[in-house]
């Protein structure tokens, strides 16, 4: 009987480490469960990255393009500038030659209008000693007219006395 007792309380020994495996064995199928679900969770995280690290990839590829269209762009842009700059340096150093040229036609101008100013001058201080010569010339043409007719005169006088004394 102490055998059986032994035997029994060996069953329960048993029975009771068997339930405890089995309660660590439903332990270790939930933990596994919930790694295998937080495994799942996971992969699909390292998916989405994934896909996302593509579509950055993508879209530095993408950058990169445009970066060197840009750059192309400004060095382009940069050229056009210096040729800019260079046709303006010609074109400022054309108008200070052109501005110079002007002065210089302004101040022949204002020679020229000067000198004609005093050619109108002299002109009008000739036209009016013309006008009085011309007075001088007309009196003296009548004074002639009138000494020729009394000359005229005296003459027929002279030769009508001449004739009368002969």
């Amino acid at each position: 009987l102490m055998a059986i007792k032994a035997l029994r309380g060996d069953l329960e020994r048993t029975k009771s480490g068997q339930q405890e495996q089995r309660e660590g064995l439903r332990m270790t199928n939930s933990n596994l469960q919930a790694l295998s679900d937080e495994i799942a969770k996971a992969n699909t995280v390292s998916g989405m990255i994934d896909q996302r690290l593509t579509e950055a990839y993508t879209s530095l590829k993408s950058t990169r393009q445009n970066l060197a269209e840009t750059n192309t762009v400004a060095l382009r842009i940069h050229e056009d500038h210096k040729n800019t700059k260079a046709q303006l340096a010609a074109t400022r150093e054309g108008v200070k030659k052109c501005a110079i040229r002007v002065k210089q036609v302004h101040e022949s101008l204002e020679n020229t209008i000067t000198k004609l100013h005093n050619n109108i001058e002299q002109s009008h201080k000739t036209a009016a000693g013309l006008v009085q010569a011309r007075d001088m010339l007309d009196k003296t043409k009548m004074q002639v007219t009138g000494l020729n007719e009394a000359h005229d005169m005296v003459s027929a006088t002279t030769m009508s006395l001449q004739a009368r004394l002969e």
